[in-house]
């Protein structure tokens, strides 16, 4: 009931509970039925943790499911779509700069930042669809995310003019970009923009992997480093050694030995 929400939202921030338990608790919250329980879940739209971010948007769209009487927080939603598009953005620029022009080597392991990009900027285009779901009619929003899946370029074609009517405002300008048939370069020049960047370099685009809260991409990035024999961030991954995830940790330590990436034969 109601006593609980206040202790499950707190630990939902507490990094002394385990990972795996944090997960289940924005589950926990959608079945509370009061509006301090919804609160907490708009609340935590901005968690650092994108694993648990998606909770969230779950969490949410069974919510307001299972109880209609209870206030959305439009405001709370439109912002988080705005927040998604900005990571979007930012992932984007960082892939096309070190990327769109790349011959991939004969390394073990070469695809690694590439997929790891690809795969969570396609998490963050249906994140906001979830998101839309909630403030905008499903039965629209639905057939435009199923159409958007398809590799029918004409249903793709369909549910972006869909979305490019329905939407409005600041959701529009910063969402549609996600969905809009651009090549890459124009792409990036736009982001560029929106993010109010004059430039980006294959540097920047490290350093800005090295500042993401998902551990898998910041360690497919330190994977880079060691594959492509750059320099300057020798300092960055001996601070990586002394992280308490294991992952970010030990990729730091591989790359830092230097010895795991022979060519294939």
């Amino acid at each position: 009931g109601e006593a609980a929400v206040q202790p499950l939202r707190e630990s939902l921030y507490d990094s002394l509970v385990p990972r795996a338990a944090r997960l289940n608790i924005p589950r926990t919250l959608s079945q509370i039925d009061s509006q301090a329980a919804m609160d907490a879940l708009f609340a935590a739209l901005e968690h650092e943790d994108g694993s648990i971010r998606y909770q969230v948007f779950l969490a949410l769209e069974e919510m307001t499911r299972r109880f209609p009487n209870l206030h959305l927080n439009r405001a709370a939603i439109e912002a988080a779509i705005v927040s998604d598009s900005i990571r979007y953005y930012k992932k984007f620029v960082s892939w096309y700069v070190l990327f769109s022009d790349w011959q991939e080597p004969r390394l073990v392991g070469a695809w690694l930042l590439n997929q790891a990009l690809l795969e969570s900027m396609e998490r963050i285009k249906q994140r906001s669809l979830y998101l839309l779901s909630l403030i905008y009619p499903r039965t629209e929003i639905y057939p435009a995310f199923a159409a958007l899946q398809s590799n029918d370029p004409v249903k793709k074609a369909y549910a972006v003019e869909l979305l490019d009517n329905l939407l409005s405002g600041k959701v529009k300008r910063y969402l549609f970009s996600l969905f809009e048939d651009t090549p890459g370069a124009r792409q990036y020049q736009k982001f560029l923009g929106l993010l109010e960047w004059e430039s980006f370099s294959w540097r920047a685009a490290i350093d800005e992997l090295f500042r993401q809260e998902d551990a898998v991409l910041t360690a497919a990035a330190v994977w880079e480093i060691g594959l492509r024999g750059l320099t300057g961030f020798e300092e960055k991954l001996r601070a990586l050694m002394n992280s308490d995830d294991t992952i970010r940790k030990e990729t730091a330590e591989l790359v830092l030995l230097g010895d795991a990436f022979a060519p294939t034969r």
